[in-house]
């Protein structure tokens, strides 16, 4: 029992974490474009308590993931699929998008890694098998949004 609940706590975690970004870059953009101003990704890097060397990559993140939303607040569409459809206008747009994220991700991860206590082997192996999960979830994704 001890086990599960702190798998469910580390899980719940996880989601938490990885869904940080993603909520303040459309935080960032909904202020953006309310205001007809610039993005603010910079302040809401140095709000992180982040490692110097992970700083820059989390601003990248927060950069393609400001850029993807932008892009489908400008298109139109019944579902989120459409809406997919219609931002990236074919696969191969939409795969760059993928790659770029999965690349922004992974630099950041290598970033953060030293500054992560516990066993380097069984993080780095963690780390890697999201990575892997996530950029299969993500060409599934391409493939029936525009199959």
């Amino acid at each position: 029992m001890f086990r599960f609940k702190k798998y469910v706590e580390a899980r719940n975690a996880f989601g938490k974490n990885y869904l940080k970004p993603r909520e303040q870059a459309m935080q960032a953009l909904r202020e953006s474009l309310e205001t007809n101003s610039l993005l603010r990704l910079q302040e809401i890097v140095d709000r992180m308590h982040l490692p110097p060397e992970a700083r820059a990559p989390y601003r990248e993140l927060l950069g393609v993931l400001a850029g993807h939303f932008r892009d489908l607040l400008a298109a139109e569409g019944e579902d989120m699929h459409g809406l997919l459809r219609r931002a990236y206008r074919s696969r191969v747009n939409y795969l760059l998008y993928v790659n770029r994220l999965g690349q922004v991700e992974k630099r950041l991860h290598a970033a953060l890694r030293p500054a992560i206590k516990g066993d380097g082997g069984e993080i780095k192996k963690a780390v890697s098998r999201i990575e892997t999960i996530a950029d299969l979830l993500r060409r599934e994704e391409a493939e029936r949004v525009f199959s």
